[in-house]
């Protein structure tokens, strides 16, 4: 007599094995469907419809100014609360 425990586990197992041939059905088509790296055209900018925006050989980005000055002082954000202008903080 089986259990409850043994059926499920036969149920589970089961279930696992027509997984696994649905997987094995399914995937050996799918190389053959992918095409030739070797007869794809070579590009330097991949874009979905058209040619690229920039060319092949472009300098700088349309939002850029080459021509910007030099140096300065760069400044960074810091994280905190502003803790010390706070004056309902609870110390």
């Amino acid at each position: 007599m089986l259990c409850a425990a043994h059926a499920t586990g036969r149920m589970i197992g089961a279930a696992r094995l027509a997984a696994l041939i649905h997987v094995i059905a399914v995937l050996p088509p799918v190389p053959a469907l992918a095409e030739n790296p070797l007869q794809a055209p070579i590009t330097y900018g991949l874009v979905l419809y058209g040619d690229p925006a920039l060319r092949k050989d472009f300098d700088h980005l349309p939002y850029a100014n080459p021509g910007a000055p030099k140096g300065g002082r760069l400044r960074l954000g810091q994280r905190g609360g502003f803790a010390s202008l706070n004056p309902f903080n609870a110390r």
